[in-house]
């Protein structure tokens, strides 16, 4: 993406700069993943709504950014699907993972928790929600590196 971007302003050069230097980045976060023998799980939220959640699935860029964080995603489909709240329950995040833009529509990462679809679960139980800037979990780009430290980190204090 950075590359694209790149050619498309004419600066192919910094822009293979940036590219290069966020993939160092990158491989060196994913060469010291040593995944636990049982790795968190981390919901992706995009929405609520009625209860009901948009949450990402594989072939996500949050679920290429949870995995890169030594974590599994327990929505295993594909794209981003709705979750019921008993889906949910089943699913038994450790974490949930959504944007500082909807936690901020919804009143706060807590405020999203409290709602029995996730109070119910083990990150509701705990407290393990956290709010990243949107472009840092649904576009890997620049900030990609720091939106992964900022998950470990977090993950690092879920018991």
């Amino acid at each position: 993406k950075v590359r694209r971007v790149g050619a498309a302003l004419a600066a192919d050069a910094a822009a293979e700069m940036l590219a290069a230097r966020l993939e160092r980045e990158i491989d060196a976060l994913e060469g010291q993943a040593t995944p636990p023998a049982e790795p968190k799980r981390v919901l992706f939220v995009l929405t609520v709504r009625d209860g009901a959640a948009l949450v990402a699935g594989r072939e996500t860029a949050a679920n290429e950014a949870i995995r890169l964080a030594g974590a599994r995603n327990p929505a295993e489909f594909d794209s981003y699907k709705t979750m019921s709240p008993e889906a949910i329950v089943a699913a038994a995040p450790d974490l949930v993972l959504m944007t500082e833009e909807h936690a901020a529509v919804l009143g706060s990462v807590r405020a999203v928790i409290a709602q029995p679809a996730f109070a119910n679960t083990p990150a509701g139980r705990s407290d393990g929600a956290m709010a990243l800037p949107a472009l840092t979990v649904l576009s890997l780009g620049p900030r990609t590196p720091d939106a992964i430290r900022a998950l470990r980190a977090k993950l690092a204090e879920i018991r």
